[in-house]
């Protein structure tokens, strides 16, 4: 008993020793910088919610791609944290005492934030800290060149791409909805088209829309008298559309029937098409063109960095 009792415990220390050397192993690196296995799970738990309904289970080739993206995006990580200690930025370890120390705020107790940390260890979590901290640091240096573009380049860039700032059709509508249930019979489907057409007569005969909308309307829209707001061409169902396309402000049109049912539709406003001035969008081209600049400055930086620090990667 007490042979099985030795082995049972050098197996378990063993064990302890194997997961922490593979939570601080290495998975890439890129110049000096270390990318471990810590960090990989972390970033790769932060991506798993995005893949759709994992809860139901994820292949294991779904897995493997979720984690090379995450290591993708530890690997940009890694270039800006070298680009960071290649201009010689310091960190002021306040700041890393900080984040710790905010880190640590998130917990219940102090044992519950070192068991969240796990075999990784205080030291190994500090690093990860740094190397996030660092990695702000590279990115604000690659922008710090960046030109302010001046109002003849915002006008030169608008000329080159009117048409992303022309404003479609615009309707200004609301309804009302006689829901159908895609199981009902035929007789339930006739029983609800003659309400639906019993409430296209009333507003066709001037009742207020707003209060027939309100009691009536099978759609959460009822609470604002059935108003859809302001909308563009191409935003609504075939039905609702064509309905839309051969209707003038003030008409009542119904009931239409769409998948979701019968509809009564109030036209309150159309816009035609029109281009938006360049005072109009001003702001928003201007964005347009220091987020094109910023894009052109990363692409040649982070081509520049591959080619000075080819990313090592460990074999498992």
């Amino acid at each position: 008993m007490k042979i099985r009792g030795f082995l049972v415990s050098v197996l378990l220390v063993l064990l302890v020793s194997f997961y922490a050397h593979a939570q601080n192993a290495v998975v890439a690196s890129v110049g000096a910088v270390s990318i471990t296995e810590a960090e990989l799970a972390r970033e790769f738990q932060k991506l798993l919610p995005t893949q759709g309904n994992y809860h139901g289970g994820i292949s294991a080739e779904k897995v493997e791609e979720i984690r090379q993206k995450a290591l993708d995006v530890l690997i940009e990580r890694g270039y800006k944290v070298q680009y960071a200690i290649d201009r010689g930025v310091v960190l002021d370890r306040l700041d890393v005492a900080n984040v710790f120390m905010k880190s640590e705020q998130g917990y219940e107790s102090q044992e519950a934030f070192y068991k969240a940390i796990g075999a990784e260890g205080v030291d190994g979590f500090r690093a990860s800290i740094e190397r996030s901290l660092l990695a702000k640091e590279g990115e604000r240096l690659i922008y710090e060149n960046l030109d302010v573009p001046n109002e003849e380049q915002v006008r030169e860039y608008y000329g080159k791409h009117k048409e992303v700032y022309l404003q479609p059709k615009q309707y200004t509508a609301s309804h009302i909805l006689v829901r159908v249930d895609p199981a009902s019979n035929k007789e339930q489907r006739e029983e609800l088209k003659m309400k639906a057409e019993a409430l296209s007569a009333r507003a066709k005969a001037g009742e207020n829309f707003y209060n027939l909308a309100y009691y009536n309307s099978d759609d959460r829209t009822k609470y604002v008298g059935g108003a859809l707001g302001t909308f563009a061409k191409g935003r609504t169902v075939a039905e609702f559309e064509i309905a839309l396309e051969n209707m003038k402000p003030g008409d009542f049109v119904g009931p239409i029937e769409t998948l979701y049912g019968y509809h009564i539709i109030y036209l309150q406003d159309v816009q035609e098409p029109r281009q938006k001035e360049f005072d109009e969008v001003k702001a928003e081209l201007k964005n347009a063109v220091v987020e094109q600049r910023r894009s052109s400055i990363y692409r040649k930086w982070l081509e520049q960095m591959k080619s000075k620090y080819p990313v090592q990667k460990t074999d498992k």
